[in-house]
């Protein structure tokens, strides 16, 4: 088994080494960030500059995913099934070099790790398994505005209350007591409390703002993740949407609306 994966990756070299395909685009012609580049990035540098630096796409029949570098080497990946509903996704990534060509290495969780060998054009980017030789095309598109995500992360610091009503669907009238309430500390951690009269629920973790600045990701402790859509906020307001399929907050409160406004 050791000799056929050795095999498949020396023959994966081969093609990538025959095709030249380490340096076989300008991205200074490609990308409108790659002029601020520092004369002394080697070739792998760039490659991570410009994976850090992108909004990376990929669709298929019933999926959507968009890949986000970030600069602490996470990988975020949110996925838009067919039904409209996200999920997301994290790995951890770096670039490393094998026999001179540029691989990309995630790796999971558990553990596993994946290595895939890149290849760069000004469409974007194609990663090739370097064990089951599967190609999989990233469609770069820039960040219109890269310091939105820290605008975002600084004005969602805070402790923040529901102002909207949450409606019951059996009763069809608002839940007594009703309230939702999000604290986002400076550390990165979290807390969300909701509940009625009857009941109080708290939930912690961890959060983090995607790199495009558009989506909250709250990491559970059971290491779990939610993911909401920021419709709006600053200083004093706020416009979470319930993007996922399975709501905790609206799976409570029996609620129909995906939509609740906060105020600081």
């Amino acid at each position: 088994m050791k000799t056929s994966a050795l095999f498949a990756v020396c023959m994966a070299v081969a093609t990538l080494l025959s095709a030249g395909s380490f340096s076989g685009v300008d991205l200074v012609k490609c990308r409108n960030y790659a002029n601020d580049w520092g004369k002394g990035f080697t070739k792998i540098k760039m490659i991570e500059q410009d994976l850090i630096e992108g909004r990376w796409t990929t669709r298929q029949t019933t999926e959507e995913k968009t890949f986000f570098f970030t600069e602490k080497g996470q990988l975020q990946i949110l996925i838009k099934d067919g039904e409209g509903y996200f999920h997301f996704d994290a790995k951890t990534w770096k670039v490393a070099e094998i026999a001179g060509q540029p691989v990309l290495v995630l790796k999971e969780k558990n553990g596993l790790t994946k290595n895939a060998f890149i290849n760069q054009n000004c469409e974007g980017i194609t990663l090739t398994d370097i064990v089951s030789d599967q190609t999989l095309s990233l469609e770069y598109h820039s960040i219109k505005a890269p310091g939105t995500c820290n605008k975002v992360k600084n004005h969602l610091i805070g402790y923040w209350t529901n102002v909207s009503a949450m409606e019951s669907v059996n009763h069809n009238k608002i839940q007594q007591g009703a309230f939702v309430n999000y604290f986002f500390s400076d550390d990165g951690t979290y807390a969300l409390e909701y509940g009625s009269t009857q009941q109080n629920i708290e939930v912690r973790g961890t959060w983090k703002v995607s790199k495009d600045g558009r989506f909250l990701l709250l990491e559970k402790k059971d290491g779990s993740y939610q993911v909401v859509r920021i419709g709006q906020v600053d200083d004093h307001g706020m416009v979470l949407e319930q993007v996922m399929k399975s709501s905790e907050i609206n799976q409570f409160f029996q609620a129909s609306n995906k939509t609740f406004a906060f105020i600081k």
